[in-house]
């Protein structure tokens, strides 16, 4: 949604500053992102053009790509949503260091919600599997927390996935205004069509492998959520009990109600 505002440009998870600097990882969106910006396109053709690029250009560091990317784009600002950014310390490290004045979106969504799409897409069927996705649902967030807390509310602003999709245009208009960018009426309507990027459809070539959200491919376009009831703990829960109060804690500074034990 950010990624269509008409200063923006939103790529699809580049993935660029998850490992080290000198991996040569290239994942199935950045292929993508360099046949759309470089060679004009995502046809087979397109992709395989874009997988020797990269090929000839294995010594690049994440860096090195990104600063490509943005300069072509240029001067559209780029998005980007790469999950595992916030798995790591390292990784957001990384990002801070080859861009010290990024900002950040950090975006919460419902525990429960969060640990129900990460089984399905994570194909995740042990007994505790809905322990261990909200202990990373815990442990991602604490992370985005302190990194708001170090860089302060200039460079990280906090969006609720549910209050956004319950009212998109305030909340976009928000997060545009805060980034410094328009906020009229076509801004924002252009925001409410994700459907219209270029990388809101399935990859032709299915070799490459994910590099979206498969929901977000199988239906982009915008559509309201149901607001979540209040937080209890899931009856597969088998996670000790210091753990659910620090994820009920948590839930609870980011807006989600917590149902009494009373």
């Amino acid at each position: 949604m950010l990624g269509q505002h008409p200063e923006l440009y939103g790529f699809p998870e580049l993935k660029l500053f998850a490992w080290d600097q000198g991996d040569a990882h290239r994942a199935p969106g950045l292929v993508r992102a360099i046949a759309e910006v470089v060679f004009r396109g995502q046809s087979p053709a397109c992709l395989a053009s874009a997988s020797g690029w990269l090929e000839e250009r294995a010594s690049w560091s994440g860096r090195d790509l990104s600063d490509e990317l943005q300069r072509r784009i240029a001067p559209r600002r780029a998005v980007e949503k790469s999950p595992e950014h916030a798995l790591s310390d390292q990784a957001l490290g990384r990002i801070c260091d080859a861009y010290p004045q990024a900002r950040f979106v950090h975006l919460v969504r419902h525990p429960l919600t969060t640990a129900d799409s990460m089984r399905r897409h994570m194909r995740l069927t042990d007994a505790d599997a809905t322990t261990f996705c909200l202990f990373t649902w815990y442990e991602t967030n604490f992370r985005l927390v302190e990194l708001g807390t170090r860089l302060g509310r200039s460079q990280v602003v906090q969006v609720q996935a549910e209050t956004t999709l319950s009212d998109p245009k305030r909340e976009l208009a928000r997060v545009a205004a805060w980034l410094g960018l328009r906020t009229d009426f076509a801004a924002v309507d252009a925001m409410l069509h994700p459907e219209r990027s270029s990388f809101a459809r399935p990859v032709v070539d299915p070799s490459l492998g994910d590099d979206n959200d498969p929901g977000f491919l199988r239906a982009p376009h915008l559509r309201p959520v149901i607001s979540p009831p209040p937080l209890v703990p899931p009856v597969d829960w088998t996670g000790p009990d210091r753990l659910w109060t620090a994820i009920t804690n948590l839930s609870a500074t980011f807006g989600y109600a917590v149902a009494s034990t009373d």
